[in-house]
């Protein structure tokens, strides 16, 4: 190589270098621009931001999370528990399985809701957790005032809906006797008498439509303010579950769906509010039911180590995905989701959760569109009702 292609070299090589700076500066700005802006997101946030390693020490905390606890202010690369109660360490452990939630307690007895999920490096490894602190109490609040409010409500429509129920069955009684259908001296009259008494039987029917969901939502109110009296005694979840059975039968007239139980036959007796836990059978029985026109309904029940299980499978149209995680919750009709609609209040499943949840149980369902349900609820065999 020539000196005169060597200089070209080397002039070659400083513009290269003049070039890669300028764009590592260029790229350094921006990283510290995203920074800046990413910072200044978390820091203005009014949610409680806390971020930790694998380890459990604290990488990063946001002003909002300090305020909610002050003793957590010193704990950048300490353990979390040194700064947080056992719930928030409860919630960012938690996610080693994956997404953790769960309400806490904040200072000055306000309400918290703690969202945790896993931190993953590039090559899919968990290195940490992120743990979101919203302050839910005035959601609380207003949720309370509306339950109360239904439950008011719904009190001042019970006693006018009664006399109705009552006036509408002495009618449908009276009629029956005075205007017996075939009584009309004409085809006009012999219309006219059906008519009445068609009309009166939709009144008890619709009244006591009425009366199921003010009793609903009466019962929601209740267990959800930590009012309800639960009637426990020993019972045996079998037993309950034949009695459920033996109610729905009635529904598959005219069906071609088979009801089948598969019961454990040993299981010990549980403590709980045996006319509860049978509500909860008959309205999951009946969903089977209302959901499956042609094919089979299985009730099963097991003990799991220290629970015992009822899973109510059907075969049926299911339930789609997106919907699984709300149909808990009141007034989410199930049947909205699917091509048919059946009737239904909306407050069956919200009102089984609380009383399988009361008895110190779980409640979950797993679906598939076109291949069925399983609703699956567990009791402790040592109770614990809250």
């Amino acid at each position: 190589m020539t000196h005169e292609e060597l200089e070209a070299k080397v002039v070659e090589l400083e513009a290269s270098k003049k070039r890669l700076y300028r764009l590592l500066s260029e790229r350094t700005a921006e990283t510290d621009t995203a920074l800046e802006h990413l910072t200044s997101i978390i820091d203005t946030i009014s949610d409680g931001i806390v971020v930790t390693d694998s380890e459990h020490r604290v990488r990063l905390i946001n002003p909002a999370a300090t305020e909610m606890y002050p003793a957590s202010a010193a704990t950048l690369g300490r353990p979390i528990a040194e700064g947080f109660p056992s719930d928030i360490v409860e919630v960012a452990s938690g996610v080693r399985d994956g997404r953790h939630e769960a309400e806490v307690l904040l200072p000055e007895d306000r309400v918290g809701k703690a969202i945790g999920n896993q931190i993953f490096s590039d090559e899919g490894d968990v290195v940490g957790a992120v743990v979101v602190i919203r302050d839910i109490t005035f959601e609380k609040e207003v949720d309370r005032m509306k339950s109360d409010f239904l439950a008011n409500v719904t009190h001042e429509l019970r006693t006018p809906l009664t006399s109705i129920l009552g006036f509408g069955r002495i009618l449908e009684k009276r009629l029956a006797t005075l205007l017996p259908v075939g009584s009309g001296e004409s085809e006009r009259e012999e219309r006219q008498i059906r008519q009445v008494q068609t009309n009166v039987e939709i009144i008890v029917a619709e009244s006591l439509r009425l009366t199921s969901l003010i009793n609903e939502v009466l019962d929601l109110a209740r267990m959800e303010a930590g009012r309800m009296d639960w009637d426990l005694a020993p019972a045996s979840v079998d037993a309950l579950v034949e009695r459920s059975a033996r109610s729905v039968r009635g529904l598959l007239v005219d069906r071609s769906t088979v009801l089948t139980l598969a019961l454990d036959g040993d299981l010990p007796d549980v403590q709980v509010d045996g006319n509860r836990i049978l509500q909860v059978l008959i309205n999951l029985l009946s969903n089977a039911v209302k959901f499956t026109s042609d094919g089979e309904i299985t009730v099963r029940t097991f003990r799991s180590e220290e629970w015992i299980s009822v899973s109510v499978e059907d075969t049926g149209l299911g339930i789609v995905g997106d919907a699984l995680p709300t149909i808990f919750d009141k007034f989410q009709q199930v049947g909205e989701i699917l091509t048919d609609k059946p009737v239904g209040t909306g407050l069956g499943l919200a009102l089984c959760r609380e009383i399988v949840e009361g008895h110190g149980g779980t409640i979950s369902a797993i679906s598939e569109v076109g291949l069925g349900s399983t609703f699956t609820f567990t009791l402790p065999l040592t109770q614990e009702r809250s």
